[in-house]
């Protein structure tokens, strides 16, 4: 009967998340769209008609888990980006209700402050959006960076150019 030794694997580095997500294997975290932090359960209005901040941050959780970048976005930055998008929808869902509230003869009285406000909304919407793509984005270009490498070495021309050329002796 074998005694001692080694068990299989020990002294290996462990393998990078970024290269277990890639190869599909699973990783020690779990790959589950957690539960909306409190912050998000806050009072809100319209909660029949406008989805909430707790709604948002799950559907954007899972968009993320399903397109497997779960494990690359902060989760603060999903927080602040389900926070943007409602403020954005009930900016513009009580504008709405404003317009359709007053005459045709007062519009031109509202609506200036309403538009800057609604315009904020949806810039800081589109801005925590546009980091949530760029994180994205940027992982997309290393895997692709990687894969082309990879393509690059198994290839016969790395190989004939990675060979030294050997000196041939010159007749004197």
């Amino acid at each position: 009967m074998p005694r001692g030794g080694a068990r299989k694997g020990a002294g290996r580095k462990p393998m990078p998340l970024e290269d277990r997500i890639a190869l599909n294997k699973s990783s020690k975290k779990k790959q589950i769209a957690p539960n909306p932090p409190s912050l998000l359960h806050c009072s809100v209005k319209y909660s029949d008609i406008i989805p909430t901040p707790a709604v948002i941050y799950t559907e954007t959780m899972i968009y993320l888990q399903k397109n497997g970048y779960i494990n690359l976005i902060p989760e603060s930055l999903v927080i602040s980006y389900a926070l943007a998008e409602y403020d954005y929808l009930l900016e513009q869902y009580e504008m709405i209700q404003n317009k359709s509230a007053q005459n045709d003869d007062s519009e031109n009285k509202y609506t200036a402050s309403h538009k800057n406000i609604l315009n904020s909304a949806a810039w800081l919407k589109l801005q925590m959006w546009k980091a949530i793509q760029d994180i994205i984005n940027l992982h997309e270009i290393n895997q692709t960076e990687k894969l082309y490498k990879e393509q690059y070495e198994a290839s016969d021309l790395y190989k004939l150019l990675s060979r030294r050329e050997r000196k041939k002796p010159q007749p004197e």
